[in-house]
Order: structure tokens, then sequence, then C-alpha cells
């Protein structure tokens, strides 16, 4: 299945897995203080064994996303907002790649905006792994990739992603606020 597809089919067993009613609403039965993000959790459908290496871990800062309209500016209150920490683990043996592959895994929290379109995301620690750490991983060990942002719009689902190199930007200048603009 390509990275693609895969998402979509993320995309839609988180909806299913995470209490969503209609597509940016957040379920009643969420807490109270919904501008608050959930726990950080292992993706659905991750790896449950033990991983057999470990990456270097990479602190996330803690960054305020700011969810607006793109045409007009004006945020999006109360839109239901998944944000992936996604690293990457080489992958051996993987079909039609007879020397591997770099696979993507992930955590995530599920959160909503508040009335001002905004959510804090506190620091987080990522500690990459993967689950095979034979020859074919020499010099391959998993990493850090991105944040990824899916926003629950009315009927659809609008995706973004921060690389690393986007986080540590952020990190250099000492910025801690993303506007994500949603058409």
């Amino acid at each position: 299945m390509n990275m693609f597809a895969r998402m979509i089919f993320f995309s839609v067993v988180i909806l299913a897995l995470c209490g969503v009613e209609a597509f940016g609403q957040a379920s009643p039965s969420a807490p109270g203080d919904q501008e608050k993000c959930g726990s950080i959790k292992a993706a659905p459908f991750s790896r449950t064994d033990a991983p057999v290496i470990f990456g270097e871990p990479y602190i996330v800062p803690a960054i305020e996303l700011k969810v607006v309209d793109e045409s007009t500016g004006k945020p999006l209150a109360r839109n239901q907002v998944i944000i992936h920490y996604e690293w990457l683990w080489w992958e051996y043996p993987y079909p039609e790649r007879p020397l591997g592959v770099w696979s993507g895994a992930s955590e995530l929290t599920q959160c909503v905006t508040d009335e001002d379109g905004k959510i804090a995301l506190p620091e987080h620690k990522v500690e990459p792994r993967g689950w095979y750490n034979g020859k074919m991983a020499t010099g391959r060990k998993p990493k850090f990739d991105k944040l990824s942002v899916q926003v629950f719009v009315g009927d659809h689902i609008i995706a973004g992603e921060y690389s690393k190199s986007e986080i540590d930007k952020l990190q250099r200048e000492k910025k801690a606020v993303i506007t994500f603009p949603v058409n």
C-alpha cells in the first residue's frame, strides 16, 4: 500500500476510534476542557511487538497551532485536529524492495481548537524505534521525520506536515506559533 493510501486508511480508522460523530465536530463524550489535547498514544494499527532498535530521541517543542480559514483569515473554532509525531525506521524484508525500505511509524494526539482556532501542543519527546536490526539496517537507525496535522472541516480533512528541518528552524528562531491555513 503506498504512503497516500496508508494516510487515507489511517485517517478513516482514526475517525472511527476517536469517537467523532460528524466530521469537524468533537464527540460530546470528550473531556470537558476540549481545547486541550488528549494524551499521546500509539497510532492505530501500530506494531505491538517490542522494538529492537532505537534512534536518537527528538524533542518537539511546545507549539501553538492556529487554524484559520485561508480565504478570510478567520479562526476555525471547535474543529477536531489530529497531530502525528512521525518517525522512520528501516523495514526488512519488504515486498518489492529486496534491500528494504524506510517505513513510517507514529504516535498521535487528538485536539479540538478553541474559539480563537488555537490548540496548544506541549513539548513532546519522540523516541524513534524500529523492529528490524539486522545487517540490512547497518547505518540506518530510526529517526524523527515530521509532524503531520489533520484538520477536520465540514465533510473533509485538510492535511499538512512540518518537517524536522522546519521544526528545527522554529526552535532556532525561538518561535512557537504555527498558522495552519485551511481552504
